[in-house]
């Protein structure tokens, strides 16, 4: 009988051995849970003050994108109605980028050179011309002359006048 209730008390012990250590475990994964509700409170936290500054950039571009279908229907307005369904009908065509630059004689849009009197025709700024290549609406701004520039040019011309004379 004393021998049953010793290995009866030896598998108490084991069990109770078992037991501690279930405990102890608890405790880790118990720390564990823990951290995790933190970290996921602070997570959160970032992911509402990331939600509140997205919905004010989303507020901002739609303000903007109204403003600009406003100012859009404006220009619209002042346009003819054959340059209207020319920008239209290019618009539909090019994926809804109808006017291209002109710099130093190519379109910016397919990067194709002008020809020169189309070139010229263009600076002139005086009627609606489009690429030959791409159908875009072209324009051309002219750089700035710098101050000094037209001074070199003017006292070029100066000398060229006196030597001619």
């Amino acid at each position: 009988m004393l021998k049953e209730i010793e290995g009866e008390e030896g598998n108490i012990r084991k069990i109770e051995d078992k037991v501690l250590e279930n405990m102890v475990e608890a405790e880790d994964i118990q720390k564990m849970v823990t951290q995790a509700a933190a970290s996921l409170e602070s997570e959160k936290a970032r992911v509402a003050s990331e939600v509140r500054r997205m919905n004010s950039l989303r507020d901002a571009d739609v303000k903007e994108r109204d403003d600009l279908q406003a100012q859009r229907k404006d220009l619209v307005g002042a346009l003819s109605p054959n340059v209207l369904e020319t920008y239209e009908r290019v618009r539909k065509g090019r994926k809804g980028i109808a006017v291209a630059e002109v710099r130093d004689g190519f379109c910016t849009a397919c990067n194709v050179r002008l020809r020169p009197q189309v070139y010229n025709e263009i600076r002139l700024n005086e009627s609606l011309l489009t690429c030959e290549s791409c159908s875009r609406i072209m324009y051309c701004i002219e750089p700035p002359i710098a101050v000094n520039e037209d001074i070199e040019k003017t006292a070029k011309r100066s000398d060229h006048g006196v030597a001619g004379g």
